[in-house]
C-alpha cells in the first residue's frame, strides 16, 4: 500500500512541474542576430552563518554563450566575494573573480552584498541537470560561506530553469 501511495504522490508531483507556468520566471527577446533571455529572481539558498540567504538572477546573450550570474546575499557586515563555486555533489566550477556591483545598508545592522560573475552555459546549464541540489559557496579571505537549497525547493527551481533553457535551445 505505501509503494502505492508514493507511486500516486510522485505522479502528481512530476505532473505539476511538467505543467508549471514558467512565463513570469522569465523575459527572451530575439532579433535577428541574437538572443536575450533573463531569468527572473531565484531564492531560498541559505547559509548557517548569514542571516539572509542568498538571490539571484541569470542573463544570458547567445552570440556570448555564457551565462551572467548576478547575485545578493544579506550579511550583518560587509562581505566582499573575493571567488565563487558552484557544486551539486558531482560537478564543481569555480569562478575566481565576482565584479562587485555594490555593497550597501540594508534594514537593521545588515549589509547587502551584490555581485557578479560569468559561467559558461554548458558548465552552467549541467549543474541543473543533476537532481542533486545545487550549492552556491561564497568565499571571502579564504573562509567558505555555502549557500545550500532543500531537495524539493531545488527540483521545482532546477524543473524551471531547465524549462527556460529548452526554450533558448528551441530558438536558436
Amino acid at each position: 500500500m505505501r509503494v502505492y501511495f508514493t507511486i500516486i504522490i510522485s505522479v502528481f508531483i512530476l505532473s505539476d512541474l511538467s505543467a508549471q507556468n514558467i512565463k513570469n520566471k522569465y523575459s527572451f527577446r530575439t532579433s535577428e542576430n541574437y538572443n536575450v533571455l533573463f531569468v527572473h529572481p531565484q531564492k531560498d539558498f541559505e547559509c548557517r552563518e548569514l542571516p539572509g540567504g542568498l538571490e539571484y538572477d541569470l542573463t544570458y546573450v547567445s552570440t556570448v554563450d555564457s551565462i551572467t550570474f548576478n547575485y545578493i546575499y544579506i550579511t550583518n557586515r560587509p562581505l566582499p566575494t573575493d571567488s565563487i563555486a558552484f557544486t551539486n555533489g558531482k560537478d564543481r566550477f569555480v569562478c575566481d573573480s565576482a565584479e562587485l556591483l555594490f555593497i550597501e545598508p540594508y534594514k537593521k545592522d545588515n549589509w547587502k552584498n551584490r555581485f557578479s560573475t560569468k559561467l559558461s552555459k554548458a558548465e552552467f546549464t549541467a549543474l541543473y541537470q543533476s537532481n542533486l541540489p545545487l550549492s552556491i559557496v561564497i568565499y571571502n579571505k579564504g573562509k567558505g560561506y555555502p549557500f545550500m537549497i532543500k531537495q524539493n525547493k531545488w527540483n521545482n527551481q532546477a524543473a524551471v530553469v531547465n524549462k527556460i533553457f529548452q526554450i533558448v535551445e528551441y530558438n536558436r
